[in-house]
């Protein structure tokens, strides 16, 4: 006979729900660099609400694909409860900027910084690490109990390069450029993905069947996240 008791009973893992209160530049590119790209003269600024769009929905689409943000951000994270270990997905990971805690009686108060570690962990993500001998302090039983504020993103200028975000890889610039391109062809204001208003780069990589064009995805698998679930 076979059991009732199922193989593997364990609880799914908690993950911090994230909301955004940061953020560092507006264009992950300028507007400048898309038009050098797609071979549009410079002062040519007819296009440049368009391709601000474009900008801005290449970063969106490709932070989604490879759960990693392009841009500084800033977010904080709340959990129910503490944990020895606290896993933090924003990508690339740069640093806790601090720990509140909703303690039983309501009040909202400030984790020491001597209790914890905030360290990189593996595909850029983050870890919080309880410290040796160390006890969390007591904390209320609600969803949003234990809050935690965390920077992310790569540095696209020199003062955030300077504050410790890494700078952004020319093969993820180069992915975002591609993509970019490729939303050229997809303005839906003509029939077949082209049309006078198109440039000769974006006709010749027309891409159908998903946002990024195939060589930006070669060009990101190396920095898009991957995990296990069960």
């Amino acid at each position: 006979m076979y059991s009732q008791t199922p193989a593997l009973a364990i609880s799914p893992a908690v993950v911090a729900n994230w909301r955004q209160t940061g953020a560092g530049a507006a264009l992950a590119v300028s507007l400048d660099e898309v038009k050098t790209f797609v071979n549009r003269p410079i002062e040519d600024d007819f296009w440049d609400d368009e391709y601000t769009r474009f900008i801005k929905t290449a970063t969106y689409e490709i932070e989604r694909v490879c759960q990693i943000d392009i841009t500084a951000k800033t977010w904080v994270g709340t959990l129910p409860a503490f944990w020895d270990r606290i896993h933090l997905t924003k990508r690339p990971f740069v640093e806790v900027t601090g720990m509140q805690y909703v303690e039983p009686t309501g009040t909202i108060s400030t984790v020491p910084p001597t209790l914890y570690h905030a360290l990189p962990a593996s595909q850029a993500t983050g870890m919080v690490f309880r410290g040796d001998g160390l006890s969390w302090p007591a904390a209320a039983r609600r969803q949003d109990a234990v809050r935690i504020t965390v920077k992310s993103g790569f540095g696209l200028s020199d003062e955030e390069v300077d504050a410790g975000h890494p700078a952004l890889p020319d093969e993820i610039r180069h992915a975002l450029l591609m993509t970019i391109a490729s939303l050229e062809t997809k303005r839906g204001d003509d029939g077949g993905g082209g049309g006078g208003n198109v440039t000769v780069y974006a006709m010749k990589n027309a891409r159908g069947g998903s946002l990024l064009p195939p060589e930006a995805k070669s060009l990101l698998m190396h920095h898009t996240y991957r995990w296990i679930t069960v």
